[in-house]
C-alpha cells in the first residue's frame, strides 16, 4: 500500500515533486515570510480585477503586466472624467525591495517632461494597501506593427527611432 505524502506544515496532500515538500500555499507563505497556510491570513493575495475601483479610478481592462506591476486601463471620474493608465503593485510582490523601486519608477517619471513620454498624474496606495500610480494613457499600437501597417520605408522608420532615442536619452 501507498501512502500519499503530505505537507508537514499543514497536512495537505502533495503532488510527485513538490518544491521544498511543500504545498503551493505553505511554499506561498514560506517565501512570504510566513510559514503555513493559515499564516497567509495576514497577506492579502487578491489581485485587482476590472471592475473593482482604486482610489478614484474605475479599472476597466488590464492592458499589461509585467515582473512586479499590472496595468489597468482606468476611468476618472472626479475631478475631472478622463481614461487614464493605472499601474499596481502585483499581489505578493509587495517586498520593501519592490515598493521601493515601485516607488522609484513613479518618482522619476513624475519628473520627467518630454512629448513622447506618458505623463504621471497621481499616485497612491490601494485599499489593500499597495502602491499604484495613475499616467496618460496613450493609444496605439506597437511600432513594428504602425510602421508595417502603415508602409513606412527604411527612413521613416529611423525618424521614428530616433524620437524613441531621445525619449530614453531624456529618461537617462
Amino acid at each position: 500500500m501507498k501512502t500519499e505524502a503530505t505537507c508537514p506544515e499543514c497536512g495537505s496532500p502533495l503532488q510527485s515533486g513538490a518544491p521544498e515538500g511543500l504545498c503551493p500555499a505553505c511554499l506561498l507563505g514560506a517565501g512570504l515570510g510566513g510559514g503555513a497556510s493559515e499564516d497567509l491570513e495576514e497577506f492579502d493575495l487578491v489581485a485587482e480585477q476590472p471592475g473593482d475601483s482604486v482610489g478614484r479610478y474605475n479599472l476597466v481592462e488590464k492592458i499589461g503586466e509585467g515582473g512586479f506591476g499590472v496595468v489597468f486601463r482606468a476611468e476618472q471620474r472626479r475631478p475631472v472624467r478622463r481614461v487614464v493608465a493605472v499601474k499596481v503593485i502585483k499581489p505578493g510582490m509587495d517586498s520593501k525591495e519592490v515598493v521601493t523601486r515601485f516607488e522609484a519608477e513613479r518618482q522619476a517619471l513624475a519628473l520627467m517632461d518630454h512629448p513622447h513620454i506618458a505623463k504621471v498624474y497621481d499616485a497612491g496606495t490601494t485599499e489593500r494597501g499597495r502602491p499604484y500610480f495613475v499616467m496618460e494613457l496613450v493609444a496605439g499600437r506597437p511600432l513594428t506593427t504602425f510602421c508595417d501597417e502603415e508602409g513606412l520605408g527604411i527612413r521613416e522608420r529611423l525618424k521614428l527611432f530616433c524620437q524613441v532615442c531621445a525619449a530614453v536619452q531624456h529618461a537617462h
